[in-house]
């Protein structure tokens, strides 16, 4: 409502802002996009990353409850559509796709269907509001989401993809050892291509070496190819990739043994998953969702091994 400029509830956002932020002026919605208590929009989409796999366990722990369970989930995906996110948006609704996925298998009774068929009509009008309303925006972000040297729609997504072609251009100079960890920032200056330094404020700033400014990697996957080579990508990629697989083959075992671990099982999956893209476009090891996720997957395949 606020985002529309309706501003019934604007008096108590002002209230509870300075409560939850230290900035003095307000900025629940900052240019447009729902950041909720986070620094910024995109930070919303990493907590929420971790979040939604734990709010779709309530489909399997609480399926009678099935009114409730997809407004929730109808609310995140609205939270996360206006906080403006391209790659949240790709990302929690891939978490979304594959749970339900992995559920397709389980037997659905009559009953459960039957509920399915009353909810559908408002979760479908929800939906058409929400197009109706949000239709130009939604084209927006549609076209958002690919790169065009032309548009100027595009800018952030140039300096996202011109600074990740910049770090594998280190990492084909450097391919065995890199450049050093955490030193790509530095190299990033004579690597910048010029059609993203003309297209892009941004990267005229990261490269303007009298600046303070710390160029962003975007990538945890090409930062370690230009910072320590393309062995130690290659390995941070797999194990992520072996640990997703890994909990698939033992979700299905615990099926047999236990309710409560198929459950952590799918969660840990889902998320694990959704940190592999999250890292696609996030440069830093400091997700607090993606250790807690790991350690969770590591005591279920230890219990797995000791049963």
């Amino acid at each position: 409502m606020h985002i529309y400029h309706i501003e019934l509830f604007t008096p108590f956002l002002k209230s509870i802002d300075p409560i939850i932020r230290t900035g003095q002026k307000f900025h629940y919605v900052a240019y447009g996009r729902i950041r909720s208590i986070t620094p910024e929009p995109p930070f919303l989409t990493l907590y929420l990353v971790f979040a939604v796999p734990w709010l779709l366990s309530y489909f399997l722990t609480q399926p009678g409850k099935l009114f409730r369970n997809c407004f929730l989930l109808l609310s995140i995906l609205v939270l996360v559509y206006f906080s403006g996110s391209r790659s949240g948006l790709v990302i929690i609704s891939l978490q979304v796709i594959l749970f339900f996925a992995l559920q397709v298998k389980r037997r659905i009774t009559g009953r459960k269907f039957k509920k399915a068929i009353y909810l559908s009509p408002f979760i479908l009008a929800a939906l058409a509001i929400m197009l109706y309303v949000s239709s130009d925006k939604i084209i927006e972000r549609i076209k958002s989401i690919s790169v065009s040297e032309d548009s100027n729609l595009q800018e952030s997504s140039i300096s996202r993809w011109s600074t990740q072609e910049a770090a594998l251009e280190i990492a084909l100079d450097n391919p065995v050892f890199g450049v050093g960890f955490g030193q790509q920032g530095f190299y990033f200056p004579a690597y910048y291509s010029i059609w993203s330094y003309n297209n892009s404020y941004e990267i005229r700033n990261w490269a303007n070496t009298n600046l303070p400014i710390w160029p962003p990697g975007f990538s945890m996957f090409t930062r370690l190819a230009a910072e320590t080579g393309f062995f130690t990508a290659f390995f941070f990629f797999a194990i992520n990739l072996l640990l997703a697989l890994k909990l698939f083959l033992i979700r299905k075992r615990f099926k047999a043994q236990s309710f409560v671990l198929t459950i952590l099982a799918t969660i840990s999956l889902i998320t694990i998953v959704g940190y592999i893209f999250v890292y696609l476009q996030w440069d830093s090891f400091r997700l607090t969702g993606y250790w807690l996720a790991l350690s969770l997957s590591i005591i279920l395949i230890k219990n797995e091994r000791s049963s």
